[in-house]
């Protein structure tokens, strides 16, 4: 009888699982492409294929509440037709009837952890390139519907037409060939403020966006040509032949966040952070901060003349120098003041090809350190007053100058470079040992431990909230199937609303768990116990029911 039982009871339950997840699959996965499909931006294909790259990852969320579905009707069924009475008379307990059931249930406890962390990943990764991809004809439907694009930098870009073409060649400043080119007509291109008007204005008849793929990211190269810039304090229009816009990574929804790495992956970025992004701009910024110093410190040890000789030279280009000399030099903390005296003024040689070239004199100059993170390197700015220019290519003319400005000068030797190949735990070391003295290098020391921190709470987070998730569907299960039986007598929707409740609080502590465990300010002990509290109050209510049946 429990084989034929067991049969009976299997086939119902799959049956219903199935029907139920996929029901609900379909839904969720149409509902979510409801807004982009209004919006023109999806046509019937990429809807298809939209649908079919969500199923899986919807899947997860769906499941513990067609188990509820599933093992409600049932056992609901099975108790109003007296089918569980009958059993028991014929000696079967209750632990023996529910077998099935948790055998169904570890099976998806199984499949769904397996799911959740290898398979899912895997379909967000295709979604992702299909996302990219598809790119272009998604920006071109963006574009027709009247909304603006952003362009990196916080820039937005409104255009009156876009088409969409294959590029024979691509003037991209990397060096990778594009894989499309988007020709946008009637463009203006600006940037919100905070009372959210729009600024600095520029316009053009014509624009190209190259798109290529660099290092696992979609890349946009911005080509604009006799661009028109609107001068928001003068009202006037300046005439710009070819603006510099540098190329920016289209944001990804996919790589940015923990949640959508694959097991093997989340493991490799616990041991590995500088592969997560928000770690590596944390990390990029405190390599800046420790080279700006670095290079206030060789300057100044060079400058000073009870350590060095007073001169330093510096490099513009391949053939350009600049050689700097000073009587004294005054540490600040951005820069350094260099200030001369009656018999010998503040002194910069350019040299040319090895070749003096013009001599500038000052009997003061404040020098400032830049690090950007589009450059290279730190660069160097001089600002000198009172300017004496001496041309040696001109019969040693002289000219006198207010001031002169002495830009894009950079150290001889790579500083910042050495810095950005090191590891963030070794980049941590340095700034700890070498940089105490440094408020701004400890400050960025702090923020990039910051970032690790949350990073490797998130991914502790993501493997437990999971692991609870694929749990939940047992606990489910049983709960369905046993409330079915406690509350015979009332209606099925009646069961399956106590079920769907407390599976649904069960699913919302599992997920806000994850998002005490991320919190820096909480403890990471008190977010894993969060995540698995859902699962051990579902325990505990089952064995409460099964206790109470089982005294009858």
């Amino acid at each position: 009888m429990p084989r034929t039982l067991y049969t009976y009871i299997l086939k119902d339950l799959i049956r219903l699982l199935v029907l139920s997840s996929t029901v609900l699959v379909l839904v969720i996965s149409f509902a979510a492409a409801i807004e982009p499909l209004t919006k023109g931006q999806l046509g019937p294909w990429l809807l298809i294929k939209y649908v079919l790259y969500g199923i899986p990852t919807t899947l997860t969320v769906v499941l513990p509440f067609s188990c509820a579905y599933a093992a409600t009707i049932v056992f609901t069924r099975m108790a109003t037709d007296n089918e569980i009475m009958a059993c028991s008379a014929s000696g079967l307990s209750y632990r023996s009837i529910l077998i099935p059931v948790a055998v169904v249930g570890l099976l998806l406890c199984g499949s769904l952890y397996y799911l959740s962390n290898w398979v899912v990943p895997w379909f967000y990764h295709r979604l992702e390139l299909m996302l990219h991809r598809d790119l272009p004809s998604l920006i071109v439907e963006h574009v027709k519907t009247g909304r603006p694009l952003a362009i990196g930098d916080g820039n937005v870009m409104y255009a009156d037409s876009a088409d969409e073409l294959v590029p024979s060649t691509g003037p991209v400043d990397t060096g990778v060939a594009p894989y499309r080119l988007i020709m946008v007509r009637g463009v203006a291109i600006g940037k919100f403020d905070r009372q959210h008007i729009l600024r600095d204005i520029t316009t053009t008849s014509e624009a190209d966006i190259y798109l290529y793929r660099h290092e696992g990211h979609t890349w946009a190269q911005l080509h604009l040509q006799n661009v028109m810039t609107l001068n928001q304090l003068t009202g006037n229009y300046a005439t710009i032949k070819k603006p510099q816009i540098r190329p920016f990574a289209v944001p990804s929804p996919f790589k940015d966040d923990p949640r959508f790495l694959s097991w093997p992956n989340l493991v490799r970025l616990a041991t590995e952070p500088r592969h997560y992004e928000p770690v590596q701009r944390k990390s990029h910024q405190l390599a800046r901060h420790m080279a700006q110093h670095r290079l206030l410190g060789f300057m100044t040890t060079h400058l000073d003349r009870s350590i060095g000789n007073g001169t330093v030279i510096l490099q513009a280009d391949e053939h350009e120098q600049y050689i700097l000399s000073t009587p004294s030099v005054e540490l600040l903390k951005t820069g350094l003041y260099l200030s001369g005296n009656k018999d010998q003024p503040v002194r910069v040689e350019r040299r040319s090809h090895g070749l003096l070239a013009l001599v500038y004199e000052s009997p003061s100059a404040d020098l400032s350190i830049k690090v950007r993170s589009e450059q290279p390197e730190p660069m160097i700015k001089l600002e000198m007053a009172a300017v004496t220019v001496t041309d040696r290519s001109s019969q040693n003319r002289k000219t006198q100058k207010k001031a002169q400005v002495i830009r894009n000068i950079r150290w001889p030797q790579p500083i910042l470079q050495p810095l950005l190949a090191q590891s963030p735990r070794e980049m941590r070391a340095q700034a700890r040992m070498y940089f105490r003295d440094s408020v701004t290098v400890q400050q960025a020391d702090k923020i990039l431990y910051d970032s690790i921190d949350k990073l490797r709470r998130k991914i502790k987070g993501h493997i437990h909230e999971r692991a609870a998730l694929s749990g939940t569907n047992i606990f489910v299960l049983l709960l369905g199937s046993l409330l079915s039986i406690y509350l015979r007598g009332s209606t099925p929707l009646t069961i399956y609303f106590w079920t769907f409740v407390l599976t649904a609080i069960s699913v919302f502590v599992t997920r806000s768990g994850e998002n005490v465990a991320s919190d820096a300010n909480s403890s990471v002990v008190l977010g894993l116990s969060i995540i698995h509290l859902g699962n051990l109050v579902l325990c505990a209510v089952v064995i409460g029911i099964y206790w109470k049946l089982s005294r009858n």
